[in-house]
C-alpha cells in the first residue's frame, strides 16, 4: 500500500521535473535564438 503510493509520489514528481526542465530548455531555446 504505502509503496505503491511512494511509487506514484515518484512518478508524478518524475513528470513535473520533466515538464519544469522542458520548460526552461524551451525558454533558453528562445533566449539564445
Amino acid at each position: 500500500m504505502h509503496r505503491a503510493r511512494s511509487l506514484r509520489t515518484s512518478a508524478w514528481l518524475e513528470r513535473v521535473l520533466v515538464e519544469r526542465l522542458e520548460r526552461k530548455t524551451a525558454h533558453v531555446d528562445s533566449l539564445f535564438r
